[in-house]
């Protein structure tokens, strides 16, 4: 059985630890970095949401040091499919702006841009 996630891994100290990770994974894998550029800004912006007055600075600062290469792998494992469903997310709400029957790779239409009234 698997073993329940630890504390750390959950709430804002788990987003700080993703956070980390996508960093980290962003400066390792140059050919295919786009997943943790995603991530970083996905990462930063559930921080900000869930504890817009978090100094993040401390809280990086407290957990890089317990951020080895084991502990990065397990993060990623975790973190790393978080960032997918949303990217799918994005993408699947992106898609919906295409005209019915256009095909898949086809641009989405742009949003409408509100005119001003005439004066």
């Amino acid at each position: 059985a698997k073993a329940a996630p630890a504390a750390a891994d959950t709430g804002v100290t788990g987003d700080v630890r993703c956070l980390l990770t996508m960093v980290a994974v962003s400066n390792v894998n140059k050919e295919h970095p786009q997943a943790a550029q995603f991530g970083i800004p996905f990462f930063l912006g559930r921080i900000k949401a869930r504890a817009p007055g978090l100094d993040l600075t401390a809280a990086v600062k407290a957990q890089a040091p317990t951020m080895g290469g084991p502990q990065l792998q397990a993060e990623l494992l975790r973190c790393g499919p978080l960032v997918t469903a949303a990217g799918q997310s994005f993408q699947a709400a992106f898609n919906s702006l295409r005209p019915p029957g256009a095909p898949a790779g086809a641009p989405a239409a742009p949003p409408a841009i509100p005119q001003a009234a005439p004066k």
